[in-house]
Parts: C-alpha cells; structure tokens; sequence
C-alpha cells in the first residue's frame, strides 16, 4: 500500500492539504522531539523521545484555542484529563507518520521547502518574501531559522503521506448512486408537538417534594470550595520595562554590531537546470551530465543564455523568464549553488554546477553590496535588544533567588517579594473553575489544588508557563465545598420540579396518542380529543432546512411503508413530545441523479473513505511500533 502511496505524496492534492495547514503548523510546530537533554520525556516512539516541555507548550495551544471557542461555558475539570491525552495521542500520531513518510523514501527538497515558507504572509513585504522579516519573526518566537525549518520540513513530510492516502480512497459509481438515493428519498410527513408549557400551571409541588429533591441532589445545590490566593509574577516581558540603557552603551552596541546590521549583500543570477531525476539510475545522472554538457559548449560557442534557459532549463518558474532567479541572499539557495554564485563576477558563466536537483549552468547578472544603516536608524532596534539582553539575564538570576527564597520561607510570599523587588498580587474566591488571569493556566490550577500548598498552605515550587514566565502561588484562606441552604436554592428546586412535571406529562400524552394513531383513529378527531394540532409537512428529504432536525431524523428512522399505511413514533424535542407520522415514501431513481450531483457526491465520499483509510494506517503504524507513554494521569 506504501508504494501506491508513495506515487501519490508529490501530487497537487498534497499542495491543497500544505496551502490549508502548513501555516498554523509552521508558526506553532509541536518542537523538537530528538532534543531535551535531561529534560522528563511523556513518551518515547520508535527511540524518538517528546519531552515535558513540548508537551506542555502543545497543551497550551490546545487549551487556547478551545478557551476562544468556549469561551465561559470552557470548564478545565471537565477537559483537562481528556485534553492532556488527546494532545499526546496527535503528538505521537503526528511523529509516527513523519517516521513512516522517511521510511518510504518521501522526502522534502529545498526548492519545495523554500517556496513553502517562502509563501507565508508573516514574511513578507509588499508581497514578497524578505528574509530580514523572516528572521526577526522568527527571532520573537523564539526559534532558529534551522529549528523552524526542520519543523516545517517534518510537517510537509506528514501532509504528503495524508495527501497520498486521502487521494487513493476508492469511490463506485455504485456507492455514489446509493448513497444519492438514500439522501434524496422524501417521505411525507406530519407530526403533532405537545409542548411542556402546556402542563406547568398544573404542577403542584409541596415541601415534601423540595425537601426530598435537596436531599436527593444535594451536590447540585453545593457551593464549590474556594481559595484566596497570592502570587508573584516573574517574566523577561516585564523585566523589559525597568531596564535602563545608557546612550554610551546602545553607541558601543551599533559599533560592534555595525556590519551584522548592515543590509546584506544581494546578487541576481540567472540558470540552466538540467533535472536529475528521484531516485535516478546511474545511466540517467550521465545522460543529465551530458545535456548540461551539450548546453554548455553552445554557450561557449556563442549562443545566447537566456534562449537556451527558455528552450532546455527544467526549472519551470525561471524557464520562461531566461533564467533568471531575481536577487537573492547568501544562504538562500542550496550550499552549492550559494558558494559559486558569491565567488563570480559580473557576467561570468560557470561551468557545471552539481547539486541535490541536478545540473546548473550560472549566470552572475548583478551584484548590490548593500549598505550600513545609520545609528539613528536602528537606535530602536538596538535599545530592544539590549533591553532583551539585561532582562534575560536579570531573569536567570532572580528565578535562582525567587527558587531558594520560596523554599527557605515556605508560608509566606512578602520575603522573596521584598528580597526582589516583585509585586505581590491577590486573588479571592478562585474555584476549580473560575480563576482569574493567569491563575486560570491549567499548570497554576494543579499547583494550587496539591497537597502542598491547598493542605499544608505552602509556597508552590516557581511554576514555568512558557514564554520564560515563573509564577509561585501560595493559599491564605480555604472555605471547603458546602451544601446552600434549602431556602437559598428553593425558587431553584421549585422551578426544576414544575419543569420535570410539565415534561413528564407532554410525554404521556404522547404515547397516548401514539396508541390513538398506531390503531389508526382518525386524525382530525385525534387532533380534538387531544387538543393538539397536526402540521402536514408533506414530502420531505433528509436534510429540508425548514424542517425540525429531530423531527425529520426521526421520520427517517421509522419502517418503511407501503400503499395505504403509515409508520408513526414519538421524538423529545428537549422537553417537549412529538408524535411523528410517515404516511408515504417516494424513492428518488437513479436516472435522475445529475453528473454534478454525482461528482459532488464522489468527492464527499472520498473524503470520509480517505480520513477512514489514514486512520487505519495511524493505528497500524502503532500498533507496529514501540510507543513508551510516561504521562502522569
């Protein structure tokens, strides 16, 4: 199945898939699974280790990104377990696939990776790919160009297997036509609604009832237990702000700096590629060889550069434009092609030039040295850095203090805020889920529920939240979980009770109408004796917009009729009954399915047989491996 696969990865749709996700992947990454030193690692797969802090980092993006969509109603009690592991299971998912991807032989070449980043919106200008953008982007997210690019090149890897198994799931015209059929049969239908509302003024709810309600869910009715809390805060962000840094030094700093600042030097090149294809034979890489050759000796013959690019280079994006590649820095382009490039003049040809995509011949068309930017023009940058620099080591230093400081004075804060110059904060009535800030960070929320600090009212350990961020949490006062008075939750209950008796009732009289109809009463008397209403909704398909979900799913859930019968069943609306009938059933042929209602229904069906079919291949790849997990529960 590989080997199908493998024929597949470079295809278009593995672009799709990369255009789609290779942003969001390519900023965020989930790290550097082979590093970590001494670092805890939560699982190991096939020797490759994740470690602790790539874990926590892709946990907080997860959790984030739920925060925005939950927004109040997010609850991390409710999440957390199921997070943590689901975050782990993509983790090992995502490293399996990227191991199965370099077993095959599918591979990332540098043009294909450049012109991946190369199109990311954050690392541009005016349109157009500036590597002093990239760079500083970079530099805030606190990741090497080398880092980032090798994530980028494991994301494309994992996108080229998924785009390889999802554009090799077979789809019949049979399972197309039968699937069009289902989805387009109407039925006709009617139903009755009994609303709930209808039974409330009737409910007649006595102390006994509200007394034995508390009694029996008295959880319910309990006030969580809640903390007030203190905290100290240390960070590089705002270390930034208190330092100061003198003219003298930001001068000596553009000195030094002078020639990293300066805007590199660009040269323009032109090129003849002559391609070597994957996984060439030895005979082809020759006959490569002696195309470039060929080439070769018509330019030194005279014949003119930019014709024959435009006649034999297989580079398509340059082909057509004589050649030329634009301006470019050093480093831009493969080492081979870089290191000639820089050391030609103006004008010269090179001989031919070997690399990982095949034969070049190189025109150097222009150079631009660059230039020196004056002091007033990286002033800002300059005080940034320096900033950055004094705060990064002022942290380092005071994270030892703040570590020894909490430790040596373990019930109280105003010590290590003194010793440090921190601000104390203060925060009352935090439960489990409702913290203010940062107190809300799922790592801040085990810490103040441990043993240590709830039982004991300790000082925490400094707790790391990413983003060279420490926070030391301590409990000053505890009100345990306990039960609201009755009087407090009565209007509560009353108002549960009456709302539980309404449904009840809405339902028992609809399963008293359903044994009306099912012995086939006659409607309109039904609807009198009844006091109820019948909607006709005449036919309709699965999906009519205009039509209850719960109603239509049930009338498509009851027996198929035949002339002159009905099928009926009763559906809770949330709490109010219905009572669905089904009176006909008008098949939907296939000689009137539509070529585009066919192709349509192809690609939907592909889709669900392509996610089946990479997901079967993530379990196999599992359960072929050695995954370790290490993750505490």
């Amino acid at each position: 199945m590989l080997d199908f696969i493998r024929s597949r990865a470079q295809t278009w749709v593995a672009w799709v898939i990369v255009g789609l996700i290779i942003v969001p992947f390519a900023l965020w990454g989930i790290g550097d699974y082979a590093t970590g030193g001494a670092e805890d690692n939560v699982a190991t797969i096939n020797d490759v280790n994740i470690s602790q802090r790539e874990f926590q980092r892709a946990y907080y993006q997860q959790e984030q990104r739920l925060k925005q969509m939950l927004g109040e109603n997010y609850d991390a009690t409710l999440f957390e377990d199921q997070m943590r592991k689901s975050v782990l299971e993509g983790m090992i998912s995502q490293e399996l696939m990227v191991q199965a991807a370099r077993d095959e032989g599918l591979q990332v070449g540098a043009t294909q990776l450049a012109a991946v980043i190369q199109s990311v919106s954050s690392f541009q200008e005016n349109g157009a790919f500036n590597r002093a953008t990239y760079e500083s982007t970079l530099k805030v997210q606190g990741q090497s160009a080398a880092y980032f690019e090798s994530r980028v090149a494991r994301d494309l890897l994992s996108q080229q297997l998924y785009a390889a198994v999802h554009d090799s799931a077979i789809v019949t015209d049979y399972d197309v036509d039968m699937l069009l059929k289902l989805e387009r049969q109407q039925r006709e239908v009617s139903y009755v609604q009994i609303p709930a509302a209808r039974f409330l003024a009737d409910a007649v709810i006595s102390n006994d009832d509200i007394e034995s309600q508390y009694s029996a869910s008295i959880d319910r009715y309990k006030m969580p237990e809640m903390l007030d809390v203190e905290y100290l805060e240390l960070s590089i962000e705002s270390l930034k702000n208190s330092v100061d840094i003198s003219d003298s030094a930001l001068e000596e700093a553009y000195q030094n700096q002078k020639e990293a600042l300066a805007t590199p030097e660009q040269r323009r090149a032109s090129h003849i590629l002559i391609e070597i294809p994957f996984e060439a034979s030895d005979e082809e890489k020759q006959l490569a060889e002696e195309k470039a050759n060929d080439i070769l000796a018509r330019l030194k013959g005279g014949d003119s550069f930019d014709a024959l690019a435009r006649e034999f280079s297989d580079d398509l994006g340059s082909s057509e434009l004589g050649g030329d590649l634009g301006f470019f820095r050093r480093g831009d382009m493969v080492p081979e092609f870089d290191a000639k490039v820089f050391a030609m003049n103006v004008g010269e040809v090179s001989e031919l030039v070997a690399t990982e995509f095949g034969y070049h011949i190189i025109r150097l068309d222009e150079v631009d040295e660059g230039e020196v930017p004056s002091f007033a023009e990286v002033k800002d940058v300059l005080l940034a850095q320096l900033q950055q620099s004094e705060a990064e080591r002022l942290y380092y230093d005071m994270a030892d203090q703040l570590t020894n400081l909490v430790f040596e004075y373990p019930d109280n804060l105003e010590i290590a805020a003194d010793e440090l110059g921190l601000k104390i904060g203060k925060a009352e009535d935090v439960t489990r889920n409702d913290a203010p800030g940062i107190l809300a960070n799922p790592l801040i929320m085990r810490a103040l529920f441990s043993d240590e600090v709830l039982k004991e009212r300790l000082n925490s350990e400094p707790v790391d939240i990413g983003n060279d961020h420490l926070v030391v949490v301590r409990v000053s006062d505890y009100t345990p979980a306990q039960a609201k008075p009755l009087d407090a939750v009565r209007s509560e209950i009353v108002e549960w009770l009456t709302r539980q008796y309404a449904e009840s009732e809405a339902q028992a009289l609809g399963e008293k109408l359903l044994e009306k109809v099912e012995s086939n009463a006659d409607f309109s008397t039904l609807a009198e004796e009844f006091a109820v209403e019948w909607v006709e909704l005449g036919l309709i398909e699965r999906n009519t917009a205009s039509v209850n979900r719960l109603i239509s799913k049930r009338a498509f859930e009851l027996p198929r009729v035949s002339a002159g019968e009905i099928s009926a069943g009763t559906v809770s609306l949330g709490g109010d009954y219905a009572v669905v009938v089904v009176k006909s059933i008008k098949p939907y042929e296939t000689d009137q399915i539509s070529e585009a209602d066919r192709i349509s229904m192809r690609q939907q069906l592909m889709t669900i047989r392509g996610n089946a079919d990479y997901e079967a291949l993530s379990q196999g790849l599992r359960g072929a491996s050695s995954v370790v997990i290490r993750l505490e529960e």
